[in-house]
């Protein structure tokens, strides 16, 4: 089973496109959860600058910007996993082809 998987993963054009496209969804959301902290940031540059005036550490600052990147890849992972499930079923009912999300 291992051969024929790593047959279908490194010979075929599908596992070079399935990985391409991987890999390329990775950065695509790195780069959206980057734009988002960025503008969110700018828009409240005064309210960071506040806390800073009033004496807040840059560690504590950092703290903030770090949990709001959890909340929002949290609240972008769940959906998306739902998502992907009911996608999964629907190309394996379509296709007849056995797919599993793991």
């Amino acid at each position: 089973m291992q051969k024929e998987l790593d047959y279908w993963r490194e010979n075929t054009a599908i596992g070079f496109v399935f990985s391409l496209l991987t890999t390329m969804g990775f950065f695509v959301g790195v780069i959206l959860v980057y734009q988002i902290l960025y503008t969110d940031m700018a828009e409240h540059w005064v309210e960071y600058a506040t806390l800073k005036a009033i004496g807040y550490s840059n560690f504590h600052l950092l703290g903030i910007v770090l949990q709001e990147s959890v909340i929002l890849v949290f609240f972008g992972f769940v959906p998306g996993f739902f998502i992907s499930l009911g996608l999964y079923s629907l190309t394996a009912n379509a296709t007849d082809v056995l797919m599993q999300m793991t």
